[in-house]
């Protein structure tokens, strides 16, 4: 996902989400920075270290950026989840909203 080049100053920014552990179970869900057109990806930073699956980013234009991925305490599929801030990659703060138990929301410390 490209984040908005007004929230950007200009700058291409690309982000990407996945689950974290190569070649084993999905765990540590991260979302990856890139700067150079996805040659590499340089930042990365942690949004949730359990059980994580399928991930989807969006941007606002004024670079806020949202991650809904699926999650589990025990095992994948649990519930869904949405990871929400982030104005500037360094400073993400995350909110969730966890789907298996939808009356509550809670502030979550900095993705790094």
């Amino acid at each position: 996902m490209r984040l908005p080049l007004e929230a950007t100053n200009g700058k291409d920014v690309l982000l990407f989400s996945t689950p974290d552990n190569p070649g084993s179970s999905r765990v540590r869900m991260k979302v990856w920075a890139s700067f150079d057109g996805a040659k590499t990806w340089p930042v990365k930073r942690l949004v949730y270290e359990g059980p994580s699956a399928y991930s989807s980013l969006a941007a606002g234009k004024d670079g806020s950026v949202f991650l809904l991925f699926e999650r589990g305490r025990k095992k994948l599929y649990e519930s869904t989840t949405v990871a929400q801030g982030l104005r500037q990659f360094n400073d993400i703060e995350r909110t969730y909203y966890d789907s298996s138990r939808p009356e509550t929301a809670c502030s979550v410390a900095r993705l790094y």
